[in-house]
């Protein structure tokens, strides 16, 4: 990632030099279009139509300014992607944290796109929380997260009837301060949610969409020690929460469930979110490596027979990445006999079970394989749920 970073810089530094002539020239090219064409009419008006670089005059004298007007708009779009970019790659530097107060960041925010929600909602609603602790972090970029968030709910929106909801609240169990912006979108598709952090990933890209947005928002939150969670439900809206670490924090615990079977999984994380985990979910193990590498969660809740890249895979990447040989993992399998299973236990894998699961079984054995670690972190209580998983 830091390769990354300084390649990143780089290219960033030497594309934004010739858009800069782009983005200054093009304005004074306009001005000497505009400062000739009367000539030129005078021309059209005595002697008929004529060409210009193979052009027809009379087509040409109102295409030109939209051309110029294609090269502006083209040269900014480049310069927002290149300043993404920068904001990609850039590490916080030392010094830049101060005490902020998170309550300030949204008001601050919301003063500025005030305009863009009046435009897109009649019904917008707030809600700051009362005796919120200061973080320590920048407000600035913090600002940039919360008007990302903002931008994503108002351009999720079919129609101004729809809302949008932000509140902000500090959680005492975990020491968090928790921002949430809640929209009656459109909703992500569920193919596309595991994708929205990655850069560049983007469903508006014709609509001027880079696909940093996220991934940047991201970035900044993981330098301030938090998280950012999704859920959404197409036709029925988006919540983001983010998690933003104060002087009293505690650990959350965090799990990923992969399991292609998506009623399966759907069932084991919202049990889990029921039980106060925060949870991701992967449909295969590719998906599963990614968000390890991405943001390694506390646990893994691992099925074997899965497309593309089974649990058997993903074991031997978490036993071949030094970054992730520590990970909790419970492997969870219809086909005891298996000689899959043998191979995960044969790497030290040792925590299985066997479906059909019972919840309250899940949710014990994740309880006692987090309590093996860190005493500052916060174990949820268990569960009585007697649903299970088939």
């Amino acid at each position: 990632m830091i390769s990354l970073g300084i390649l990143v810089s780089g290219v960033a530094h030497e594309i934004n030099n010739p858009n800069n002539t782009i983005m200054l020239n093009t304005p004074l090219l306009l001005e000497i279009w505009e400062g000739v064409v009367s000539i030129l009419d005078r021309f059209y008006e005595k002697n008929g139509d004529f060409k210009v670089g193979g052009l027809f005059y009379s087509e040409l004298r109102s295409a030109v300014p939209e051309l110029f007007s294609g090269i502006e708009k083209s040269a900014a779009r480049i310069k927002n992607i290149v300043q993404g970019l920068k904001n990609f790659s850039r590490q916080q530097p030392p010094g830049a944290s101060h005490d902020v107060d998170v309550n300030d960041v949204i008001e601050v925010t919301l003063s500025l796109f005030n305009n863009m929600i009046k435009k897109s909602t009649r019904n917008f609603s707030f809600h700051y929380g009362d005796n919120l602790p200061c973080i320590r972090g920048n407000a600035q970029k913090l600002e940039q997260v919360v008007v990302n968030l903002i931008q994503n709910a108002c351009q999720a929106l079919p129609d101004k009837e729809k809302g949008i909801a932000v509140t902000t609240a500090y959680d005492e169990k975990s020491g968090y301060v928790v921002v949430k912006v809640k929209d009656e979108g459109i909703g992500i598709p569920k193919e596309v949610l595991p994708h929205i952090m990655d850069p560049f990933f983007t469903t508006k890209r014709g609509k001027g969409g880079t696909g940093l947005g996220l991934s940047v928002s991201s970035k900044i939150i993981r330098e301030h020690g938090g998280i950012i969670d999704v859920k959404s439900q197409p036709g029925a809206g988006t919540t983001f929460k983010v998690f933003l670490p104060t002087n009293e924090k505690k650990r959350i615990v965090t799990v990923l469930v992969a399991d292609d079977d998506d009623q399966a999984r759907g069932i084991v994380t919202e049990a889990l979110r029921d039980e106060n985990y925060l949870v991701w979910g992967a449909a295969n193990g590719s998906e599963a490596c990614v968000k390890l590498g991405r943001n390694r969660p506390d646990l893994l809740v691992l099925d074997i027979h899965m497309p593309n890249m089974d649990g058997v895979e993903v074991c031997r990447v978490i036993k071949k990445t030094k970054e992730l040989s520590g990970t909790n993992v419970i492997v969870v399998t219809g086909l005891p006999n298996s000689p899959k299973v043998g191979e995960i236990k044969d790497m030290g894998f040792k925590h299985i079970l066997y479906k059909p699961v019972r919840l309250p079984l899940l949710l014990e054995m994740i309880g006692k394989v987090l309590e093996k670690g860190s005493p500052e972190r916060i174990v949820p209580g268990r569960s009585t749920n007697r649903r299970h998983l088939q």
